[in-house]
């Protein structure tokens, strides 16, 4: 059921990214690159590859044991790597070779006939940069053709260097969750308005090792760094233990999450993403266990977190609803 969702959200995805590709606006947008359904061209992409990463470690898996492909998987991997290519989004395309690496080295490690296998690997590698330069768009941002391409690099070094010097003035507790966004106006120089106007808003440092670093300090980093080793622990112990169809999702989520914070080294964060990878991240840590018949208490306080977790989300809902008239 959770892959079957996967790919009917990736498969929307696509369809629209392929639509604003070849210059149709199926969502009505002020916007000069694609990324409707996410709400950032960066975001589609990255929602791509690691869509690519989980199907497609699921597609090599199933091959593995059975000699069949998952038509479903395949459906997303297809519609991952569509959405990662259109994007023209440098930093998600970095993500997505990411994970056609981890992919293929998977492929070929796990394979009896090697090096026919890769090969087949290295000719698929091959068609996907075709497809990557075969799209007007991306083909013009990796090659630093198009004014704004070469203006994003040059935004980032004056984004980085601001934030680098309000991590300075607050090193050991940072500024605070959301606090970038009301400090960082105080840092902006002729440099900035030249570049992005005067009524911009910057509410990240496009970095999440420097975002880190101006929200929590160094002492938030440290505690940041410490829950990134026990993840990385717990999914080690994850990858080791699981079998079958299960360590095909916990390899797919580790290679997700490895494409993913490798985009964000060069982006910004938001819920579109956050909330996939939460969930991956749940995939990498979590423990099967033979289940139990509940107790009736148990069951009563389940009803009860449910009933909870239902009430918070409608407020969330309305809450976000109603800044869509800020939008």
């Amino acid at each position: 059921r959770g892959v079957t969702i996967a790919v009917v959200v990736v498969a929307l995805l696509a369809v629209v990214a392929v639509l604003e590709a070849v210059g149709l606006r199926p969502i009505d947008s002020d916007l000069s690159r694609p990324g409707s359904l996410m709400g950032t061209a960066t975001d589609q992409g990255i929602m791509g590859a690691i869509s690519v990463a989980l199907l497609g470690s699921i597609l090599i898996g199933a091959w593995r044991r059975t000699g069949h492909i998952s038509r479903w998987a395949a459906v997303g991997v297809i519609a991952g790597a569509v959405s990662a290519v259109t994007s023209a989004s440098r930093g998600a395309l970095l993500a997505f070779a990411v994970v056609l690496v981890l992919l293929g080295i998977r492929w070929v490690l796990t394979s009896p006939h090697r090096r026919r296998d890769a090969v087949v690997a290295g000719v698929a590698l091959a068609l996907v940069l075709v497809a990557v330069f075969a799209v007007p768009l991306t083909r013009t941002r990796l090659l630093g053709q198009s004014a704004l391409s070469v203006q994003t690099i040059g935004d980032r070094a004056v984004i980085w260097e601001d934030a680098w010097r309000i991590f300075l003035a607050h090193p050991w507790l940072g500024v605070g969750p959301s606090g970038y966004q009301d400090i960082v106006t105080a840092w902006f120089g002729d440099g900035w308005f030249d570049r992005a106007g005067v009524g911009s808003v910057l509410d990240s440092p496009h970095s999440i090792l420097l975002q880190a670093l101006v929200v929590g300090g160094v002492l938030g980093t440290v505690a940041a760094l410490a829950l990134l080793a026990a993840v990385v622990v717990a999914g080690i112990r994850g990858v080791r233990a699981a079998r079958a169809a299960r360590r095909d999702l916990v390899l797919g989520a580790a290679c997700a999450l490895v494409a993913a914070a490798t985009a964000l080294l060069t982006h910004l964060t938001s819920p579109d993403t956050l909330t996939a990878l939460a969930v991956l991240t749940g995939i990498l840590v979590a423990t099967v266990r033979r289940p139990a018949p509940p107790a009736a208490r148990a069951v009563a306080w389940a009803k009860a977190a449910t009933a909870l977790i239902a009430a918070w989300a409608l407020f969330l809902g309305i809450s976000m609803a109603g800044d869509a008239a800020l939008l």
